[in-house]
């Protein structure tokens, strides 16, 4: 027996072993990217050689069907996307931003009014449960006011139906 003899296979072995169908073997060969058959038998390790190098320059119907597949799959995600943020499931992450930043200065002006406001008020005050009452009504116009600041960006950021 000879060496050829040793990696010369029919086609069905040959295709077998490079794990696609008799089919898909035949055809890699009628389209010259597998080496033809000597006579009925291929050379299985010329075979494999050309066949890896196919692959890898991915030229192959099993890649150009995995990235049609992987655009179909991209293209759905994207309108499902587009319809999610339509529907207001989903937001913008800059709007998000937008209204935080609005929301922190809204409120931080909030805050640093009061004690201009009281102080004056506060410091002719001796009784402490007097001084507590008024703070505590400066809280709840502060947490009052905030709530209808943050309502009125809700109603701004909210789409027209």
């Amino acid at each position: 027996m000879k060496i050829d003899e040793l990696t010369v296979f029919s086609r069905a072995f040959v295709a077998h072993l490079l794990g696609i169908p008799a089919r898909t073997f035949a055809d890699l060969v009628k389209r010259e990217i597998l080496p033809k058959p000597t006579g009925r038998k291929y050379d299985a390790a010329a075979c494999v050689r050309a066949f890896l190098a196919y692959k890898i320059a991915d030229r192959g119907p099993a890649n150009a069907a995995f990235e049609k597949a992987r655009l179909t799959r991209e293209q759905a995600d994207r309108a499902a996307l587009q319809n999610a943020v339509r529907r207001g499931e989903l937001l913008i992450a800059a709007e998000v931003h937008q209204v935080n930043l609005e929301i922190a200065a809204d409120f931080a002006g909030r805050v640093d009014g009061i004690p201009g406001r009281v102080a004056g008020e506060l410091a002719a005050i001796t009784d402490p449960g007097e001084v507590r009452a008024r703070l505590v009504i400066e809280m709840r116009a502060l947490r009052s006011g905030f709530a209808d600041a943050i309502l009125k960006i809700a109603q701004r950021q909210a789409p027209n139906e």
